[in-house]
């Protein structure tokens, strides 16, 4: 066999197992009225939803994106509104990675 041949092997292996660990899509939208509802301080839904795609897909989380569920985990101790916690409950189970 060529050195070029096997070349061409190893760089075709390389990619099937770069393309077989592709990230997660996710499937389902985070409603974020639901979470607004919350009154969670510089509540950004865009950076939100971001962050539980992050979660869902089992990928690491930086500092903000932290920050921002701790607020939303603060908020949603602080509520007493058990039915507003069910709907987001029920809201992000049903964000699933496939």
């Amino acid at each position: 066999m060529k050195l070029s041949e096997l070349k061409q092997i190893i760089k075709e292996q390389i990619q099937n197992e770069l393309d077989s660990n592709k990230p997660e899509q996710v499937q389902g939208q985070v409603k974020t009225d639901l979470f607004k509802k919350l009154n969670v301080a510089d509540f950004d839904p865009a950076k939100f939803s971001t962050t539980v795609n992050l979660v869902k897909q089992g990928k690491p989380l930086n500092t903000a994106a932290n920050k921002i569920l701790a607020d939303v985990m603060v908020a949603m101790i602080k509520t007493s509104d058990d039915s507003l916690l069910n709907q987001i409950f029920a809201n992000l189970k049903q964000i699933e990675a496939k």
